[in-house]
This record gives C-alpha cells, sequence and structure tokens, in this order.
C-alpha cells in the first residue's frame, strides 16, 4: 500500500503542469500560479499532515465533512453529517479518547472507548 506521504510527494509533482485538460473547469483554476494547482496542492497538503485524533472542539468543527470513527463494534468507519453535533450526539464525551489496556478494546482504547480522525489512521486494519 502506498504511504500518504508518497502520494504527496506525487500530487506535488502533479501540480506543476497547469494549463492541461485535467485543469480546466475545476473552479479553481484562478487560484493557481506559477507553482502550480490550487487543487493538487491543497490535497497534498492535507494529506501530508499528522493524523493525530481530533479533539472534540475540532469534532464539533466538522459540519460537512467525513469523519473516521473508531468506536466497538467495527472499530472504523465513515460519518457523514451537516451538524458536526451529530458525531457527538449518540456518544457519551466522557469517554472521548479513554485508553485502558483492555483486551475487548482495539487501538489503544478501553472498549468503552472512541476517538474522531480527519481519515483512517495509517498502519491500522480498517472496516467500513
Amino acid at each position: 500500500m502506498v504511504s500518504n506521504q508518497e502520494i504527496a510527494e506525487k500530487l506535488r509533482d502533479m501540480a506543476v503542469n497547469t494549463g492541461t485538460l485535467n485543469c480546466l473547469g475545476c473552479g479553481f483554476e484562478h487560484n493557481c500560479s506559477v507553482h502550480g494547482c490550487a487543487v493538487l496542492k491543497q490535497a497534498a497538503e492535507l494529506i501530508s499532515q499528522p493524523n493525530e485524533p481530533l479533539t472534540l472542539e475540532q469534532l464539533r468543527q466538522m459540519d460537512g465533512r467525513p469523519v473516521w470513527i473508531v468506536e466497538p463494534p467495527d472499530w472504523g468507519h465513515w460519518e457523514l453529517s451537516a451538524d458536526a453535533e451529530d458525531y457527538i450526539a449518540d456518544r457519551d464525551q466522557d469517554l472521548y479518547g479513554l485508553k485502558h489496556d483492555d483486551p475487548a478494546g482495539q487501538c489503544g482504547l478501553h472498549v468503552l472507548g472512541w476517538l474522531a480522525y480527519r481519515r483512517p489512521p495509517e498502519g491500522e486494519n480498517h472496516h467500513g
């Protein structure tokens, strides 16, 4: 599997190829420069950032953006909501990030714990 860093490098390499057919009509073409495609540069920046668990404050700002939720029973799935409070509404905030050496838990979490990420953590087995 290709790492996010490798993908980011390839996107940066591709970004300098502006003015081609794949560039027309993206809606961001006026924000491109001699340094390349704005969309590809932004994508490279996003996936090259560390993928730390979101804080509850960051999670509350994820309106309309997909979130990778790690919780039982599947230990990893995507959720999408127009209102980020939906990510929190059905879960106990006090159990967010609950770490404990629990044989029934996964990803370092207690079986009752849960976390949210911008994307699935690398190196984990992903379901969903």
